[in-house]
């Protein structure tokens, strides 16, 4: 499965990864979290690791776009249920910003999900449980404005205890959903 955007840039599910990639891969996804989730967190560079990429890649659930050669964004692939897919990890390098680069992750993303038999397409969004974070407050918004509707919000202490001791902050995740 590969979408054209242009001569130079696709969005694909890539096979192979060389592992300089895969480390440019983490430090991408890591850059990118460490401002979206500034403030939540203890440390910066804690989104992922190596091991996680490799993993994805070799399951064939990173959806990346290329642009001449380097990877310049990406999603993750999950499948929830039978009727369920989920998209995460959704990251765009700062230059390849206001390209509508995400929008093209993200509708790449339901097309996976509508080949896979998926009914529903879910995110989950981390927010501060007591302040409001721009960057949160943006993704809402847009996320909105693409179809998704807020489900549920729990505690992410109560769905992730092993990695309260890394938040610098109370937070919730809420489930996003949208109907394919």
């Amino acid at each position: 499965m590969t979408f054209e955007l242009t001569d130079e840039m696709h969005i694909f599910i890539p096979r192979l990864v060389a592992r300089e990639t895969m480390i440019a891969i983490v430090s991408l996804v890591n850059d990118v979290y460490d401002v979206a989730e500034e403030n939540m967190w203890k440390e910066n560079g804690v989104r992922t690791n190596l091991l996680e990429i490799e993993s994805l890649i070799q399951e064939r659930r990173l959806m990346v776009v290329e642009r001449d050669k380097k990877i310049i964004g990406l999603v993750k692939l999950s499948k929830i249920d039978e009727e369920t897919g989920e998209l995460g990890m959704l990251v765009v390098d700062q230059s390849a910003r206001r390209q509508n680069l995400g929008r093209r992750l993200v509708e790449s993303a339901e097309v996976w999900a509508k080949g896979e038999g998926f009914h529903t397409l879910q995110l989950q969004l981390l927010t501060p449980r007591t302040w409001k974070h721009p960057t949160k407050e943006f993704l809402k918004e847009w996320y909105s404005r693409m179809g998704y509707t807020p489900q549920c919000t729990a505690s992410f202490e109560e769905d992730y205890p092993y990695l309260v001791d890394l938040l610098a902050c109370e937070c919730d995740l809420t489930t996003w959903t949208k109907a394919l």
